[in-house]
Formats: structure tokens, sequence, C-alpha cells
């Protein structure tokens, strides 16, 4: 149950573990080098395998239709009930062109939030009419537990389609599924190949450095041009014949010490620095959908340092442009600011550079009249400074991300493939790519029972039914010191204190405890990191110091609170005083942070008798309304840029763009959750007062009049994409009620505010099915500003985020604005 608000989320997907404990990893699970022997009884098995799908005779000049872009008709034994217990998968094209076929990947964790007696190993996706759809486990991190469920679909222009994932027994794979493959080829030297139905390509490994015949030191990518969708890699090895075109296409490509097709250097003082062959391999996911694999290359210098790299490759099913992930470790000096990804310059060859689109592109003759291919590299715009030339490159230069990998795609078409015929349809697919990256698919999920009748919505019983839901899906407790975690344990809380049930109290202190050692450490906790997000579970931590007894765990928890207290005291902050976010983001304060940090600040001066604290307190809720409020609107920019350095910051103000309604959401919970601990007498209460009551006038104005919610971006409600959220719509009702409650906001005005934002997110967003699952759907999934890929903070950002059930954030702020409830 944990996501970071601002986490790159392919970033910590991953979670690569260097060194690896052997030198290759050829097949998902091995754990040793394969003998050159044991690679080509492999391959040999392999082409016999792959040699029962359909193929296609060697004299026919193009490929056949593609078989992945229209699945076959059901048969009897593809259709199954649909079952009662299900989640929805809710696919949305937001281009008005037709796409397809894209890969949906929805992580398992998301579906066991809504259905949590889903077992992972045992899904089907489904259409409405009950037909098996082909899918795929994926193993993101090698720990033999799938982590995300893969399946593809094609969508027309601008539409929605809706797909079901479900309990039932996988069928064992048929050859002719597969897709995607590939593979250390000790046999060849050390290369690693890869394929698709659309191409292949290889890399080269070690061995190749010293090979006596031909050696070659390079860390470019090859090229492997095909005309069929069946996968050859292990035919071509076996004959040891591809350098001439049987008809099913050949390695016409020449990479030598150039970058190839996508092949990446460090770009530093003007000069491309690029390391040798890569020394280690692993395979993850092998089909028949999603091929992922990591190469790690050995350190090499550059100008400002010595980095190790790490690839991380994705290719999918029915795509001619791959996914490429860097990551790099520095052994010296500094970081690498920029990187150069290439593609070879040959004779005859031309290339084109699109800034807007973050788009490198090339046309070229193959040798021995092979015809033409185009190669094609995509990055986010926002982080590419440019094209540059070398000898032997046309380079692609894009900043590195200051925490995360240089995320960018590669690949090529060939006009014998079938798919291009000429230089004008790669170009028309690249861009088409290009522009499907910036409007990526909005992928949502909902509990897919029949839902019951809504329960009563007085007394708090929301509240009681999520948290006993919640509890019987993990009795274990929630034990990661997460922020949206800690949120959804502070309604717990908030809810066994209301009610004096201490059910609920234990299972946050069975969340909590374990994460904290005798000597006040944190498991989970980096102070080096300085995120305001490591932060707001301190809350959790002051109440449990609290209600505890025992001498020795009160001695633990204070130690807790002054570690959480060191760093705020030397977290760095703007030259007006202001925290920023987090170390990475620098001289930046995002509305988020006020609720991490100041509530728990408030509620920390009591208990240190630190009054110094308050007037911190205050400071930040001061800065943070003078530096990011419209006067115009009154509401609050999600963030704002000291330096205004950052692309989304303006040159003028450093704002971001959007009012984005989560990021208000979560200062409108600060500044109540403040007012609980500042003292009456403080005098400058009167001004956090004074902002909260423009707060809530701003946020009374943007109400949708009709449905008593908010929208995703506020100021725009009806706007094309634009849509109703609910973890907005629960922080700004949990704030209002409370302001009311607490006589900080008059009754007569804002009380009717907040009932019709509760009955709203109630009708809106809320259910429970007949077994008692409770289901909170429409939450914006996870939006920031900067990282990897760059989030710019535009209003087509923020409308194509992934949209969630039963996210923490909003499960968290829905149970206490239930709590709320008289």
């Amino acid at each position: 149950m944990s996501a970071s608000e601002d986490r790159e989320p392919e970033q910590d997907r991953h979670h690569l573990r260097l060194p690896w404990q052997a030198r290759h990893r050829s097949q998902v699970g091995r754990r040793y080098p394969l003998s050159r022997a044991f690679s080509a009884v492999l391959a040999a098995s392999v082409a016999a395998c792959a040699a029962t799908a359909p193929s296609q005779p060697a004299a026919v000049p193009t490929r056949p239709a593609n078989p992945s872009a229209a699945a076959p008709p059901a048969t009897a034994e593809d259709v199954v009930a649909l079952s009662p217990q299900g989640v929805g998968v809710t696919v949305e094209n937001p281009l008005p062109e037709a796409r397809g076929p894209e890969t949906i990947s929805v992580k398992i964790g998301d579906l066991l939030r809504i259905l949590p007696t889903l077992e992972p190993k045992k899904l089907l996706v489904v259409d409405g009419a009950g037909r098996v759809q082909l899918s795929q486990l994926v193993d993101t991190n090698g720990d033999e537990s799938p982590d995300e469920l893969v399946f593809q679909t094609t969508l027309a222009a601008s539409e929605t389609k809706t797909l079901r994932v479900q309990p039932g027994e996988r069928k064992p794979y048929k050859a002719s599924d597969f897709k995607v493959y590939g593979r250390f080829v000790r046999e060849r030297h050390d290369d690693f190949a890869f394929e698709n139905d659309k191409l292949a390509q290889r890399m080269y490994g070690q061995d190749l450095e010293t090979w006596k015949a031909e050696p070659l030191t390079s860390s470019g990518i090859d090229v492997w041009a095909k005309r069929t969708h069946r996968l050859v890699i292990n035919d071509w090895y076996m004959t040891d014949d591809h350098h001439r075109d049987n008809g099913d296409g050949a390695d016409l490509y020449s990479v030598n010490k150039a970058r190839g097709c996508g092949g990446l250097g460090v770009w530093d003082g003007g000069k491309l620095y690029v390391s040798r062959n890569f020394v280690g391999s692993r395979v993850l996911a092998q089909g028949p959908i999603r091929l992922l694999f990591e190469l790690e290359y050995p350190a090499y210098e550059t100008a400002s340092g010595k980095v190790i790299e790490t690839k991380r490759i994705t290719v999918d099913a029915g795509r001619n442009l791959n996914r490429f992930e860097s990551h790099f470790k520095v052994e010296s000096g500094s970081r690498p600011a920029a990187v150069g990804i290439g593609i070879a310059k040959h004779k005859g060859g031309s290339a084109g550079f699109d800034k807007s689109l973050g788009l490198l592109h090339s046309w070229e003759p193959l040798k021995e009249g092979g015809g033409n291919v185009g190669c094609g590299i995509v990055a986010s715009p926002e982080t590419v400074e440019g094209s540059q030339e070398t000898e032997l490159d046309t380079l692609l230069v894009a900043n590195v991300p200051p925490n995360g990998p240089q995320v960018y795609y590669a690949g090529f078409g060939w006009d014998r493939s079938g798919d291009f015929a000429d230089q004008k349809a790669w170009l028309g697919y690249a861009q088409g790519f290009a522009r499907a990256l910036r409007a990526p698919l909005r992928v949502s999920l909902s509990n897919a029972a029949e839902r019951a009748a809504t329960p009563p919505q007085a007394d708090g019983a929301w509240a009681k039914l999520t948290c006993d839901w919640l509890m019987a899906g993990h009795p274990e407790g929630l034990p990661s010191w997460e922020y949206d975690n800690g949120l959804v344990l502070r309604g717990c809380e908030q809810l066994g204190l209301k009610t004096g049930d201490a059910r609920y109290l234990d299972y946050v202190r069975k969340s909590i405890d374990p994460l904290i050692a005798a000597d006040g450490s944190i498991k989970g906790f980096k102070l080096d990191e300085y995120q305001l997000d490591h932060v707001a579970s301190g809350k959790l931590v002051l109440g449990l110091y609290d209600r505890s007894n025992d001498p020795k765990d009160r001695a633990r928890y204070k130690k807790a609170l002054l570690l959480l207290r060191g760093q705020l005291r030397a977290q760095p902050r703007t030259t007006d005083g202001g925290f920023w976010h987090k170390k990475i983001y620098p001289s930046q304060m995002w509305l988020d942070g006020l609720y991490m940090a100041a509530p728990f600040m408030a509620e920390l001066a009591g208990k240190l008798e630190e009054p110094a604290l308050y007037d911190d307190v205050i400071k930040q809720v001061a800065l943070m309304e003078q530096h990011t409020r419209d006067p115009k609107t009154g509401l609050l920019y999600h963030g704002w840029d000291e330096s205004k350095k950052q692309r989304w910051a303006s040159k003028s103000t450093g704002v971001s763009p959007e009012f984005w309604g989560r990021a208000v959401g979560w200062y409108a919970m600060g500044l109540v959750d403040v007012l609980d601990f500042l003292p009456e007498k403080h005098p400058k209460r009167a001004d956090v007062l004074a902002a909260l009551g423009r707060l809530a006038a701003a946020v009374k104005a943007a109400q949708d009049p009709e449905r008593g919610v908010w929208w995703q971006v506020l100021d725009k409600p009806g706007a094309p994409r634009n849509y109703r959220e609910a973890s907005a719509t629960a922080m700004l009702v949990y704030a209002l009620e409370k302001g009311v409650r607490k006589g900080w906001l008059d009754k007569g005005v804002y009380g009717p505010v907040a009932e019709r934002g509760y009955a709203g997110l109630l009708k809106e967003f809320a259910s429970v099915d007949a077994q008692g699952n409770v289901e909170l759907r429409g939450v914006c999934k996870v939006a920031g500003l900067g990282g990897n890929p760059y989030r710019d903070g535009s209003y087509e950002y923020y409308v194509s985020t992934d949209i969630a059930s039963n996210d923490p954030k909003g499960l968290g702020a829905f149970i206490l604005a239930s709590v709320e409830r008289p």
C-alpha cells in the first residue's frame, strides 16, 4: 500500500541489485553462466519450437499481416464465465488516432488493494464476453514473485475499452503465443540478441573484444532487419548465415565503434565517452508479450569521473522502438550531467531532429542492396538539449536526471519488412510513437463486482467499514515508512480515538512498531535524502508515545522523534526560510510538503517544549501561500521554484502552471491539522486562520455545483480529459468539515459545502460489494513535478496520469473525512 506522490514510477519499480552474484543470468532464475555446448543445444531446441509457429516462405518479400494486431476468433476453450469477483481495467485512448497493439501493465499490488483475495499467480484477463486475452505475469526485480500483469489491446481513435482481471487457472503458453525472445549467446562471443515480431537486435559482450578473427569493442546496438513475424534469433545463430538474406531478412547493418541504432555515451565537455562491451546480463521476463533484461557495463572514464552503466531494456510485442533505461553508478567524480544517444553515420544516409517531440530519426541505404533502414530515438522533450555531430554518430543530447535512470526509446524500421514503404512512412511512425508517449493511455481500475447498497453516512460508518476491510485484508499491518500508508493509519488512529475502539489503535501500533529500533532508528528512513515525505508518519509516533506506558517503548519512540526533529533542523531551505520539498528538488516548495511536515512540527513543539517550532510552522504556512497563491482565484499552484530554472516554473513568478486538486487538498489538511496544536494565544495564530478562510472561499468557488466534488485540475471543470477526482474531494471535505466543527469556518457558509462534498464523494466514488470489499474509485495515482520521465506540470500532464482505485492517498483521506462526520 505504498506509492510516493512524486516518485518516478519506473525507477522505484526496479530495485536493481548490483553487483550481480554471477557474471550472466541468461534465463529467468538462472544464476550461472551457460556453457557454449549447452547454449548450442538450447538454440536448436528453441528453434524447433519456433518452427511450429506459422512461418512465411522464403520467397515472399514482405511481412504477412501482423498477428498481434488483432486476436484470432476465440474458441470454446478461450471463453470463461465472468466471475463476480474481479477488477475492471478501463483503458482510454486520449489521442484522435488509432493505437495498437498497446501493452497495458497493471501492478499486482494495485489489484490486491481493490480485491485482496486475488491470487497473483492465478489471474486471467478477459473481455466483456468472457474471451480470455493473452497475458503475462512479470517479475521486475528477480525475487521470483510477480510484480505486474501485462496484456495488449488495440484502440480506435479516442476509444475507451474495459476489460476484467479475474481469478482463474492460467493455461500453459503455446509456442505460437511468443512474440518476444532474447538470450545471452555464449557461442557467438557473448552476444546478447533480442527480438520481437517486428525487429531483431544485438549488443556485444566481453569475449568479442579478444576474438582473434574479428575483435570488436563497442557498446553500440546492432540492427537485424527481418520480414517475418516469427522469432528468428536461434535459427540465424544455428546456421551462422545471418549476413545473407534467405527470405526472412539478415544482418545488413554495420555498427563497429559507432553507437549503431540507439547506443549511449556520456556527453561531457563537448565529447562523447563510451563504455566497452557489457560484462554481465540477466533476463527477468521472457515473453510471450514482454522481454525484460539487463546488461552491466564495466566502469569507464569521462571528463568528470568514472561511472558504471547498467542498461535495463524492455521489448514489447508489436513495437518498433524499445525502452532503454541507463542507470549510472558513480565510482569517482560526479554523476554524468548529460548523455549522447546516437545513430551511426553511414554513406548515403541522412538524419533529422525534432526537439518538440524529443525525436532523432534517420534514413539510409543498407549494404549489398538490402533496401533502406530508418533508425529512431525518442526521449522526453523536457530533458532534450539538442543534437550534436561526431565523426561516427549523430547524437540526441539529453540531460541526465539527478536521481533515477536515463529513459529513452530506440529502434528501427526496414522498407522491406512490409510495414514501411519508404522514409515518409517511417518518419510518420516515429512521430506518432513520440506523440503517444506524450499522451499515454489512461488506465483506471475498479471493483468489477456488483455493488451492494450504500451503508449509512452518519456516525463514521464508512470509516469503520473501510478500516475493518483494510485490517481484514492486511492483518499483518502496514509496516512501511511511507507517507501514504501513514495517511491510512492516521485515519484508523483517529477512528480509534473517536470511538474508543482499541482495535484501530492496536493496528497502528502493529504497523509502526516493527519499524522503530531500540536506538530510535527507523526502517526505511533515510536522513540524507531530506524528504519531507519521510516526516509525515512522525505524527503516528507521537500518538504511540502518548499512549504507551512502557518506559522502553517511550524511550525508543522519543529517540525516533528526535531523529525526525534532526532532519527538520538540517532540512535545506529557500533563501527566505521555506523548506525544500526534497534534497533532489533544490529551491522548490510543493504544497504537499506543508502537510508532510507542519502538523508534525506543531505537535512536536508542545512535546519538546520548543516554542520556536511554532514560529517555524507559521513561517512555512505564510511562505507557501505567499509564493503559490493566485490572487485572482485564491487557489494555490502545485509548486514554486525559487531559482526559476525548472522547465515547469514560470520565468517571472517561479510557480507551476496549474492548480492540481490533490496538492491543494494536502495544503488544506495541513492547515487544519496545524491549528489543532498551535496555541490559542500565539500572536500569529490568526494568520493561519486567515489563510484557511481564504482557501475555503476559493475551494467553495471551485466545487462542482452539480455533483459537489472537485476536479483533477480545479479551475477547468469540463475541459477535455479533465475528470472529477476522489482524493482531492476527500481531502477538501475533511478540511472543511473539521474547520466547521472546530469553529474556524462559518458553519452557515461552509457546512453546506462540506455536506455536498461528502455526499458527492459517496455517490461518485465510493462503494462496497456484497462481501464487504470497499472501493474508492477515481484516485489520481501519482503526480509530481520534474523528475524522470519529466513532469512538466502542464494541464496535459495532470489529465494523463493513471487513475486508480483504493490508492492509499485517497483511502486515507476518505477515512479521515468519514471520521469527521457528526
